[in-house]
């Protein structure tokens, strides 16, 4: 449970809250389980924090410093995180459905498990990230930088990738069913086992990918203002 020490500061306000953080370094604040729903977060250092189980459901995080937190079974559903810090932090099977993480920072960042399903994620840095078994469904993901970052398993069913950057990155056995592709840049990516029936793959890029035991089936291979013209195989679209 939170330390009613650290909780009493935080509810002084954010500005209060980072002189406190800014005098006292060696402290890493302890706010498991806390309810803070709502909450007005703006710019507050939170790096280091223990935020495991904490109740974050539209809490206002934007600009927030989370680096290194744990936020592992947090619920952070429709929370404000644009531009946030959330490098090499944990958030195994947190909850964070329709959030907004526009332009955040979440390189090295662990979200093994967790719930990612419609967020704007769109511009953000993820990578070398663990994002096996996480449900990124119909989450945005536009012009997001995802190198070295690991996907096995993870279901990706509408997502858009639009411009996205998979070099190197892993899907082994991922659902990409009806995924957005367009302009999406692929160089030596693993998809094996991977199901990409259905995707838009107008522009993509695709070099040195591997892509054994992948279903391949119904590639269209024009834009969406065009008649869907398909393919089975990503190599030839």
């Amino acid at each position: 449970m939170a330390n009613p020490v650290h909780l009493a500061r935080l509810a002084e306000g954010v500005e209060s809250w980072n002189a406190w953080r800014r005098e006292n370094l060696s402290v890493e604040p302890d706010l498991s389980a806390a309810d803070l729903r709502g909450r007005n977060l703006f710019e507050a250092y939170l790096g280091k924090s223990d935020l495991r189980a904490a109740d974050l459901q539209k809490a206002n995080l934007i600009s927030a410093n989370l680096g290194a937190a744990r936020l592992n079974g947090a619920n952070l559903t429709s929370a404000g995180l644009s531009k946030a810090n959330l490098s090499a932090s944990d958030f195994s099977k947190a909850i964070m459905a329709e959030s907004s993480l526009l332009d955040a920072n979440m390189n090295s960042t662990i979200l093994v498990g967790a719930d990612i399903s419609r967020c704007d994620m769109r511009r953000a840095r993820i990578t070398r990230s663990n994002l096996t078994g996480a449900v990124l469904a119909e989450a945005n993901l536009s012009e997001t930088n995802l190198e070295l970052s690991r996907f096995d398993g993870a279901d990706l069913t509408g997502a858009k990738l639009i411009g996205a950057r998979l070099n190197r990155a892993s899907l082994k056995g991922a659902k990409l069913t009806g995924a957005d592709l367009t302009r999406a840049i692929l160089v030596e990516t693993d998809l094996q086992q991977a199901d990409l029936s259905g995707c838009l793959v107008y522009g993509v890029s695709a070099w040195g990918i591997a892509l054994s035991g992948a279903s391949q089936t119904g590639l269209v291979i024009t834009r969406p203002d065009e008649p869907a013209v398909t393919v089975d195989d990503l190599e030839v679209a």
